[in-house]
């Protein structure tokens, strides 16, 4: 599997809306993932292309547990954002200390709580 199978980053990360399953306990946190240089996504080389599809598949991990919302990218390529919903922001470290992409320095993690205040959905 390649990253290009993927058809782009942008593509990579558009996940199904969250379900009401989640416990009471869950929080929203908004999880920013920072490339390691500014040219990252146009200068992968074979090894970053490869870890970067495992992080795609440690984030189908995420979502087959239900902690994905949604996320995407910035349209210059400078971040990518997830909204994940766990119990706390260990939680949400925890989901990322197997992710070679992570632990490997090529996307740096920054969270923060993140509550919704507008969304389409009809009350």
């Amino acid at each position: 599997m390649a990253l290009a199978d993927f058809g782009g980053w942008g593509d990579v990360l558009c996940f199904p809306p969250m379900s009401d399953s989640h416990p009471a306990t869950a929080r929203r946190f908004m999880v920013l993932l920072h490339p390691c240089r500014p040219d990252f996504w146009a200068t992968l080389s074979p090894e970053e292309q490869a870890t970067i599809v495992v992080h795609y598949e440690h984030l189908e991990a995420l979502q087959e547990r239900g902690a994905v919302e949604f996320g995407g990218r910035a349209q210059d390529d400078s971040y990518g954002f997830l909204i994940l919903t766990l119990d706390s922001e260990e939680a949400v470290r925890e989901a990322f200390q197997d992710n070679p992409a992570t632990t490997g320095g090529l996307l740096r993690l920054e969270i923060q709580p993140y509550q919704l205040a507008l969304d389409d959905q009809p009350d």
